[in-house]
């Protein structure tokens, strides 16, 4: 019985060592990203900065934006200052102040380092009001970001930031 479990153990790290799951970080963990709204956010798109004639083709004028890059864009500003932002600029109301939760934003950082097309991919319900609010802080002050770099070149990419709420308190803890 303890031979065949370790000759299945055995087995089982060869097939990871021979198909490099070994190698796979956990950043690749399955994220889900909502379909681009305003498409013009991106350096990709047809006829923004990478010059396509109107004859392209269809595959020119895809767009491309990556989730994953050797450099992540990251804003101009620090979180603590974007959580100041928010909470300068977010009126909250007395019952505003017992909710707690995550609002989940995405938006595209293009090549130019110019961020665009803001959703909100997941948020609890009470926190609705509250996410939309933040939606339109970003969308006027969260514009300038310095660019991702892929394979040496400046790219479009998604990013995905965590707005956390407590009691009334704003706090960015993650640009993914």
């Amino acid at each position: 019985m303890g031979l065949l479990i370790y000759k299945q153990m055995i087995i089982i790290r060869a097939a990871v060592i021979i198909t490099g799951l070994f190698l796979l970080p956990a950043v690749l963990a399955a994220q889900k990203y909502l379909p681009v709204i305003d498409s013009t956010a991106a350096c990709s798109w047809f006829g923004a900065s990478y010059g396509f004639s109107e004859n392209a083709s269809a595959a020119q004028k895809q767009l491309e934006i990556y989730h994953i890059v050797e450099h992540m864009p990251s804003p101009a500003i620090s979180g603590e200052q974007i959580a100041d932002i928010l909470q300068k600029n977010i009126k909250l109301s007395d019952h505003d102040f017992r909710l707690n939760g995550n609002i989940h934003v995405q938006c595209i950082v293009n090549c130019r380092g110019e961020a665009g097309d803001f959703q909100i991919l997941r948020s609890p319900d009470e926190l609705e009001d509250i996410a939309n609010e933040v939606l339109k802080v970003f969308r006027e002050e969260l514009t300038e970001w310095e660019p991702a770099i892929h394979r040496g070149q400046e790219v479009d990419v998604f990013v995905h930031i965590l707005v956390v709420v407590e009691y009334g308190i704003f706090s960015v803890r993650g640009v993914i």
